[in-house]
C-alpha cells in the first residue's frame, strides 16, 4: 500500500481485505481496538470492501496530513479511496471544554450517561457512517451528510440489536441539547469537519442532527438508503 496522502508521513500498517489500518508508531492496540468495532458495524451493513481505510493517527502525524483541530474523527474521500481518520488518544483540553457543557444540563435534570472519553469513542461509529456513505458526485449539504450519517449509524445498530448503545448515545443527545449554549439553534449551521465550529454550536447541531435521524426512522422506517434518507430530508420543509 502506498503511503498515506502522498508520503506526508510514515504509519505501519495492517493488511485487511474488509478495513486495512494505518496507524502511527505505538499506537497499534489502539488501531485494532477501532478497526475491530468498525468492522463489526461494516459487517452488519454488508459494506463493499476495500473501498474504505483506517488511519489512526498520533496529533504529530495529524498535523502532517491535515489542517482540521486535532481531537475529532473525521472521513476523506480521494478519488482512489475514502479514509476515516481518528485520534490515536483524545486532548484533556476537549474533555475539560464539556464541563460547562454538563454542568448546564445537569442543573436542567439532564444527567451524562457517563465519561465524555467513552462518548468519544462511540461516536466513531457516526465518523464511519460518514466515510461509508461517501461517494462521487456533488455532496449533500453538511447538516444532511450529519443526519444521513446517524440514520446510518443508527440503522446498523439496530441490526446488532445494540439498544444499549442506542440507548446511550440518546441520552448524550438530550444532554447536548440541554447544557449546550449555540449563537442560534439551527440545524443547517453544522459545519464539517466537525473540529471547525465552537463546541456549543456543535454540540447542539450535532445532537439535534442525531435526533432528526431517530425521527426520520420513526417515521419511515429503518431500511432506507443513504439516497432516501437524503430525499426525505430534501422535501421536509421543516429545515
Amino acid at each position: 500500500m502506498s503511503d498515506p496522502f502522498d508520503r506526508k508521513t510514515y504509519l505501519q500498517a495492517v493488511p485487511d481485505d474488509a478495513l486495512p489500518v494505518r496507524f502511527s508508531l505505538g499506537k497499534r492496540t489502539r488501531a485494532l481496538q477501532v478497526q475491530g468495532f468498525l468492522k463489526m458495524l461494516a459487517a452488519a451493513t454488508e459494506s463493499a470492501p476495500g473501498t474504505l481505510q483506517l488511519l489512526v493517527l498520533s496529533s504529530a502525524d495529524w498535523k502532517r496530513l491535515l489542517s482540521a483541530p486535532y481531537g475529532w474523527g473525521l472521513a476523506r474521500r480521494t478519488p482512489e479511496t475514502v479514509s476515516l481518520l481518528v485520534p490515536a488518544a483524545y486532548p484533556p483540553r476537549l474533555f475539560a471544554r464539556w464541563d460547562a457543557v454538563r454542568l448546564r444540563a445537569a442543573q436542567a435534570g439532564v444527567v451524562a450517561p457517563g465519561g465524555v472519553q467513552a462518548w468519544c469513542d462511540a461516536q466513531l461509529g457516526l465518523e464511519w457512517a460518514h466515510a461509508s456513505s461517501l461517494g462521487p458526485g456533488r455532496a449533500p449539504k453538511a447538516w444532511r451528510r450529519e443526519v444521513g450519517a446517524a440514520y446510518l449509524y443508527q440503522r446498523t445498530l439496530r441490526v446488532l440489536r445494540d439498544e444499549q448503545r442506542l440507548d446511550y448515545l440518546a441520552a448524550w443527545a438530550r444532554v447536548q441539547q440541554a447544557g449546550a449554549r449555540p449563537t442560534a439553534e439551527d440545524l443547517t449551521a453544522f459545519v464539517y469537519p466537525r473540529a471547525k465550529m465552537p463546541l456549543d454550536n456543535l454540540l447542539w447541531t450535532q445532537s439535534g442532527c442525531w435526533l432528526r435521524a431517530t425521527n426520520v426512522g420513526s417515521a419511515h422506517g429503518w431500511a432506507l438508503t443513504t439516497a432516501e434518507v437524503q430525499k426525505v430530508l430534501a422535501e421536509d420543509r421543516i429545515l
